[in-house]
């Protein structure tokens, strides 16, 4: 069914009434589509309203911490320095893009998200980070470009980030290494 696309009422007991199963891909889907499987009401969904909850965000932020501070106790505290300094770097830059910008380059999902990919790459290393930092920038840039040349999107056509700061992520944590070491030999640093 389709609701319209400015009203949000959708929340876990629209799951139940619906009888989709908790474990069920739909109703995953529905959490991200709607913002939340707990039915916290007020917030907007990804697919639809094109946000990234501050639920969705603050569990992974949780979720990658604890997995840090177990690797930490297990393995000894080596990536805690780097995977920190990471995650300053990621909010520093999407956070300054948004303050610069006054929010209207990017919304505060992708500034709320960006530290906790940081942190997650930079537990793995500096390339594995830097790589995903700016691929999430050049992957949304050639999208972007594609979208204007095909006459899809205008100069001034908002097209959210957060499928690209994901994309730029996966990309950092497949290949960041190798690309980053493949970049340093380029310009005589390895």
């Amino acid at each position: 069914y389709s609701k319209p696309h400015d009203a949000y009422a959708p929340f876990f007991a629209d799951m139940q009434q619906e009888r989709l199963p908790w474990r069920s891909g739909q109703a995953i889907w529905a959490g991200f589509d709607y913002g939340s499987i707990a039915g916290r009401q007020g917030l907007k969904g990804i697919i639809d309203h094109q946000r990234l909850p501050f639920a969705i965000t603050m569990t992974a932020a949780i979720g990658a911490a604890l997995a840090l501070v177990a690797d930490a106790v297990i393995h000894g505290p080596n990536p805690i320095g780097p995977a920190v300094l990471s995650a300053a770097l990621w909010v520093a830059v999407y956070g300054g893009v948004w303050f610069v910008t006054a929010g209207r380059g990017m919304g505060l999902g992708d500034v709320a998200l960006a530290p906790v990919l940081g942190l997650v790459l930079g537990w793995l290393g500096w390339g594995p980070s830097v790589v995903g930092l700016m691929g999430g920038f050049v992957i949304g840039a050639l999208v972007g470009v594609a979208l204007m040349l095909s006459g899809r999107a205008a100069s001034r056509s908002r097209i959210p980030h957060g499928p690209f700061l994901l994309s730029g992520a996966a990309l950092g944590l497949f290949a960041g290494e190798r690309l980053w070491q493949a970049y340093l030999s380029l310009v005589g640093l390895a």
